[in-house]
């Protein structure tokens, strides 16, 4: 299995997310959701099929930062979308169309994460490959992280990972 980094990452209503990462806003029954893009460079390999996995680093010795709040259950779709993400100019209303529904994930305070579906999918190899992060229901949740590849024997990584299997 090999893994590729997502290149940006923050999920809804984040108190001060930094500067550089993709986010488009919309109001929803319960206030400000935000929802997240995020964008692969997929290497050319022998891999065929690829997922979406999220992963929260737990490792006191990373102490990889995070918060989560707001009404639960914390539960996220990710979906992909046409790979023509624009960090200017895409919102809510606006932003490139989603082809396909790829999987569903719950979080917990304690950092741990639950897979409700998590579908594959042929890899876009040599290409981009993009998807969009939002709130199950119109839920009113934040969740903050930073993208971090940690290794195995260090707590593992942090984040969306995309993972590609032969």
């Amino acid at each position: 299995m090999t893994q590729a980094s997502a290149t940006t990452s923050v999920f809804s209503t984040p108190l001060h997310p930094p500067p550089e990462l993709t986010t488009s806003q919309t109001q929803n029954a319960t206030g400000l959701a935000q929802h997240v893009e995020v964008s692969f460079d997929v290497p050319s390999n022998e891999a065929a099929i690829c997922r979406l996995n999220f992963h929260i680093n737990t490792s006191p010795t990373k102490n990889a930062p995070r918060a989560l709040y707001g009404t639960p259950p914390y539960t996220f779709n990710i979906s992909r979308l046409q790979p023509t993400i624009d960090k200017d100019t895409d919102t809510w209303n606006s932003h490139p169309n989603i082809t396909d529904y790829v999987a569903t994930y719950i979080l917990g305070q304690a950092g741990n994460v639950s897979t409700v579906a998590s579908h594959w999918f042929e890899c876009p190899k040599g290409q981009v490959a993009q998807f969009l992060l939002y709130p199950l229901g119109g839920r009113d949740f934040g969740y903050y992280w930073f993208e971090l590849d940690y290794p195995a024997e260090e707590g593992g990584p942090h984040g969306v990972v995309l993972e590609m299997h032969t």
